[in-house]
């Protein structure tokens, strides 16, 4: 098991991440996938107040902790922006986020622990429920992040369209 968060946690390009996401969506079905994507947002506040390093630390070490609380077969992929994307079984969404929310609370350094905004998407909140993945990552935001839109056709011709 800590071989596999290993895994998950070295896991840095998006074709690898992609592929388990179409594995991962091949086992359970497009219906039974919820997409979390987690924005950090306090970020500039952090870097502030601790010092950027300080704050590197901390992030890091939440997602160490993230990584080993998820079942390792979940796909994980930390865009750059520093957002973080998790491909979950739509019954354990609700479960990971509360988890997630409760390292972020308890983990802190100088008093200081980290904001995150949850975003979600499942299939069901698409036309006949029929969503791709990239649709679903895309579409998986809060209210406070911007709008990305990834293609999905292949994993390296992936298209960004911010504003959209």
């Amino acid at each position: 098991s800590l071989a596999l968060c290993q895994e998950q946690t070295s896991q840095n390009s998006w074709a690898d991440f992609f592929g388990r996401a179409r594995q991962f969506v091949d086992e359970l079905g497009i219906n039974s996938v919820e997409i979390l994507r987690i924005e950090i947002s306090n970020l500039a506040t952090l870097e502030r107040e601790i010092g950027i390093t300080s704050s590197m630390e901390l992030v890091e070490q939440v997602r160490r902790l993230i990584a080993q609380a998820l079942p390792p077969h979940f796909p994980v992929y930390h865009l750059p922006s520093g957002e973080t994307i998790i491909l979950a079984d739509a019954m354990m969404g609700s479960y990971c986020q509360n988890k997630i929310e409760a390292i972020s609370s308890r983990v802190g350094i100088e008093g200081q622990h980290l904001a995150l905004n949850f975003g979600k998407a499942n299939a069901r909140q698409f036309k006949k429920g029929q969503a791709s993945i990239g649709e679903l990552i895309s579409s998986a935001k809060s209210s406070n992040m911007p709008n990305v839109r990834l293609s999905n056709t292949q994993p390296a011709a992936r298209v960004a369209n911010y504003g959209r």
